[in-house]
């Protein structure tokens, strides 16, 4: 069973998006379900079994989330969703988790327009910078012909946009990342269309190349894959 009070859940249970960047989230119930291990539904099970349906519940066992590793030991989870659509725990987050090497851990939440909820992108340590290139998101929230590129300062926590000029893939999700000597090759994945009043998500044909700058970034051409 989780290791928190039901007073303890009820403060925290809901996802709750952060109001500085970053805002250290400290909720108990946040804490006991990262070292528990449960999911949502194990979690209503415990504390208020009669209810399922309304707002989700707040779950760190996710998927389309990064982890990235750094050299300094600490590992840093991005983000990801939990469950599909369908289901009432649904949740797309917009968190940075950060494991430090002796054990503990940090939860930091972020403004909605600062860092939207984030799923199925890549994160490529660049220098002192994670970024986030991509996501599927919410339906409704996505901006087709565009895609989201976010920044990670790894030493203060903050998350703040990438201006990016050229061409860009589009709204790309489950692409592969790597860096290269100009910058970070983008392949593969999904890219999220709209035409004719459908909504498609059809696969990316193309390699490309986000060319970081001092400003921004740029997006080239690459090839085809």
């Amino acid at each position: 069973s989780l290791n928190c009070t039901a007073e303890e859940y009820q403060a925290g249970k809901h996802p709750l998006y952060g109001n500085t960047n970053p805002e250290r989230m400290e909720f108990p119930f946040w804490i006991a379900m990262i070292r528990g291990g449960q999911d949502a539904y194990q979690a209503r099970g415990q504390f208020e079994p009669e209810v399922y349906t309304g707002y989700p519940i707040w779950c760190f066992r996710r998927f389309g989330k990064s982890i990235n590793e750094l050299p300094d030991g600490r590992i840093i989870e991005i983000a990801g969703e939990h469950e599909d659509a369908y289901d009432a725990d649904f949740c797309i987050y917009n968190d940075v988790i950060v494991h430090n090497p002796d054990g503990t851990f940090d939860i930091y939440g972020y403004p909605e327009d600062i860092f939207p909820p984030t799923d199925f992108h890549t994160t490529t340590l660049v220098g002192r910078f994670l970024y986030i290139v991509g996501s599927i998101g919410y339906r409704g929230k996505r901006i087709f012909g565009t895609t989201p590129v976010y920044r990670l300062d790894i030493d203060t926590l903050a998350i703040e946009p990438v201006e990016t000029t050229g061409t860009p893939p589009g709204w790309i999700n489950r692409h592969r990342a790597k860096l290269v000597l100009d910058g970070i090759e983008v392949s593969g994945g999904k890219i999220c269309e709209f035409a004719d009043g459908v909504e498609t998500s059809e696969d990316n044909p193309y390699s490309m190349l986000l060319e970081l700058t001092a400003d921004g970034a740029v997006w080239k051409s690459f090839s085809q894959t």
